[in-house]
């Protein structure tokens, strides 16, 4: 019965139900079973994506797996002294200014991987620096830090100015935001 569905699924979408705001924002946006109407399409598709938007600013950030090899520690001796060596050139490179180190440094704070310890802040400092430079990457990582608030000051017109920025120099993950 089409009409007791749409009850239900108006029902749940009230109560705040991702599911059935979905349903209806398609309902509306194609005319299935209700009136066409772009503006009620639109109300529903942005309750969903405000909740999905707050779902992902509470969760904390997750950290990249990394493969160790449990079998053979002494090569997973020198690995960490490669990483190790590996880590202290790219602090080298980005002190001396160096954009793609400056980015590198910043991503490995950003996650805490490769025995870098988490620190948003220090990955803030990183992306800033590399920004400065007209880095896109770094443009972009910093746009995303100020939407959620992660080592910066929340701040969704700084991100946005950042979004812009590397937007224009054609970084893909600030064209898609």
């Amino acid at each position: 019965d089409e009409p007791l569905a749409l009850l239900h699924y108006y029902f749940a979408a009230v109560g705040g139900q991702a599911e059935a705001q979905m349903v209806l924002g398609y309902r509306h946006l194609y005319g299935a079973g209700v009136p066409k109407s772009c503006n009620a399409a639109i109300k529903y598709y942005s309750k969903v994506a405000q909740q999905v938007v707050v779902h992902h600013a509470e969760k904390s950030i997750a950290k990249p797996i990394e493969l160790v090899r449990l079998s053979d520690d002494k090569a997973r001796a020198n690995k960490l002294e490669e990483t190790e060596d590996v880590i202290q050139y790219y602090q080298h490179s980005a002190d001396n200014g160096n954009a793609e180190a400056q980015v590198a440094l910043g991503q490995l704070n950003f996650y805490g991987a490769r025995g870098v310890a988490q620190n948003t802040e220090r990955a803030a400092d990183y992306f800033r620096r590399a920004a400065e430079q007209g880095n896109a990457a770094a443009k972009s990582n910093l746009a995303q830090m100020h939407i959620q608030g992660l080592g910066v000051k929340e701040s969704n017109e700084t991100a946005f100015k950042y979004f812009q920025e590397a937007a224009a120099q054609g970084d893909a993950a600030a064209q898609n935001g």
